[in-house]
């Protein structure tokens, strides 16, 4: 199976004003919990999400935007977020949230993070 092509995304504003697909990610700040979803307008869904106007996270809020991935199609981004849902897609984001909490911390010494694992991914 040939890769799909995606660009990935850290500031909500890189990725607004494409007709394309996004998969997001989302963290409460309140809880520490992760949302993912995908969207053809993502301006339009953070702004709902910061309202309070989505059920799913309403009572999570606020909420921090992670990153996003950008698709051609609807069919790649709901795939994609249902691998992100998935055990490995969950690892690996638990992987990126530790080595982003590993860069931001001022003592860098206190934890070491084993980059170089044999877990294969899917191709994106």
């Amino acid at each position: 199976m040939a890769a799909r092509l995606c660009k990935i995304y850290f500031s909500e504003n890189q990725c607004i004003g494409s007709k394309m697909f996004h998969v997001y990610l989302l963290l409460s700040e309140k809880d520490k919990r992760t949302y993912c979803g995908f969207t053809n307008n993502l301006s339009s869904r953070l702004k709902r999400y910061n309202a309070g106007q989505v059920v799913a996270t309403k009572h999570r809020r606020p909420l921090k935007f992670l990153f996003s991935e950008k698709f051609q199609t609807m069919q790649e981004a709901k795939s994609r977020e249902l691998w992100w849902k998935s055990t490995s897609g969950r690892r690996k984001l638990k992987e990126i949230l530790s080595l982003s909490t590993l860069m931001n911390s001022k003592d860098s010494s206190k934890k070491w993070i084993n980059l170089g694992s044999n877990e294969t991914y899917p191709d994106w």
